[in-house]
């Protein structure tokens, strides 16, 4: 996104962003109870710490997920306070701002998350 951005597409940017978290929150849903399955299999134990170390990332995640989810809902109210104080009638000819730091933190999340997951997956086939 670039540094300056009419209300519109700020606006649809975050709609973007929230979707893809939510989804990725709903996975981690899934990867959750997929630990659950594997922990009840692990009889030896033998999985044990990987199994910690899942658990510990997804519920990590999770958090940043709230967090950039709440960053996001103060953004939109903003965005909101901001469409209504336009005198023009054009919220688009109004400037949004900069939103650099919240896109590289979602894209951030986004590459950690992903990694996580491909590694998760990995382990649950037994690669790993």
């Amino acid at each position: 996104m670039a540094e300056q951005s009419s209300m519109t597409q700020s606006h649809l940017d975050y709609q973007l962003w929230k979707n893809e978290l939510m989804f990725f929150s709903e996975e981690i849903q899934i990867f959750q109870k997929h630990l659950v399955i594997m922990r009840d299999r692990d009889k030896g134990g033998k999985a044990a710490p990987k199994l910690s170390f899942y658990e510990g990332q997804f519920t990590r995640q999770q958090d940043l997920i709230e967090g950039l989810l709440a960053e996001i809902s103060v953004r939109e109210k903003e965005l909101a306070i901001s469409a209504r104080a336009t005198e023009s009638g054009d919220p688009d000819a109004v400037s949004t701002g900069n939103d650099t730091s919240l896109a590289d933190g979602v894209e951030s999340f986004r590459r950690t998350y992903l990694q996580t997951k491909n590694d998760f997956r990995a382990f649950e086939a037994g690669k790993i």
